[in-house]
């Protein structure tokens, strides 16, 4: 899994939860926890007894996640915070995957504004994040997240990344209105299409060189056992070398929601689903 496949599972959540992200970038992302954020990943257990027990009101935590080596020089918004290199293995991204999983497997959030508007519906979108399996005798996991606008069918790549700097609530504003055109059986074919369409134009070279290391290793085992006369053993063989060489590839949904916005969705790089 590539780091940027990594940022957008941390930003995934901290969207989902309420965070306060004060910046973010390829870099790095810096965030002030919300209070179910900080209860689960930022391992206080004493500290949420101690709140919990005495009513106090809590304090959680800012931190400025890295995923790549830390730039000394960078400006950032927040300067007292704690740092954190993240990478493949660590602790809080598994945490993060598990909850996603588990307790966030659906959401539907709110756009706030401070300021007065002047419309009386949402522009809703649909957001899908998944992670494609690449697995052969060396393994891959990408992230991708989109999201499609239930009213023109429009697709966005990248869809987390962008919203990541609005904030959202998940409390429906007064005398405002939902006005979504697509189901979502609708919005289901076209997340099915778009996902068909993206592996089929995908670059297969991985899939090529795995079925042709499979075949050498297999023209090699022939070629072994039975000079040695041993069918059964090559029959055994074969079977296990098939099960590490030969490429699959699957699609798993790590969550999905549906975020409403108080103006239309401003976006770049979008284009209509289909296309």
């Amino acid at each position: 899994m590539k780091q940027e496949h990594i940022k957008a599972i941390f930003e995934s959540y901290f969207v989902m939860t309420g965070c306060e992200i004060f910046h973010s970038d390829c870099t790095c992302i810096q965030v002030k926890l919300s209070p179910i954020a900080d209860r689960t990943i930022a391992n206080r257990p004493y500290y949420w007894a101690f709140v919990d027990n005495m009513h106090q009101e809590p304090e959680p935590l800012s931190y400025t996640f890295w995923f790549a080596p830390q730039q000394t020089d960078l400006a950032l918004p927040l300067t007292q915070t704690i740092s954190e290199l993240i990478t493949i293995g660590n602790d809080k991204l598994n945490v993060i995957m598990q909850e996603l999983h588990t307790q966030g497997s659906y959401t539907m959030l709110f756009e706030k504004s401070a300021t007065p508007r002047n419309i009386d519906s949402y522009d809703s979108w649909l957001n899908v994040n998944y992670m494609l399996h690449f697995q052969t005798y060396s393994n891959r996991n990408d992230v991708h997240s989109i999201g499609i606008s239930l009213t023109t069918g429009e697709i966005v790549e990248d869809f987390m990344e962008q919203i990541a700097h609005m904030e959202f609530s998940s409390t429906i504003a007064t005398a405002m209105m939902i006005k979504p055109v697509l189901s979502m059986e609708s919005a289901q074919q076209l997340i099915k299409s778009h996902i068909h369409n993206q592996l089929t134009s995908a670059d297969h070279a991985w899939a090529i060189r795995a079925s042709e290391l499979e075949i050498n290793e297999h023209n090699r085992l022939k070629s072994y056992y039975m000079e040695r006369n041993e069918p059964e053993l090559l029959t055994k063989r074969t079977t296990e070398i098939s099960k590490i060489y030969a490429p699959t590839l699957s699609v798993e949904i790590i969550n999905c929601g549906i975020f409403h916005f108080l103006n239309h969705f401003r976006h770049k790089n979008s284009k209509a689903l289909g296309s």
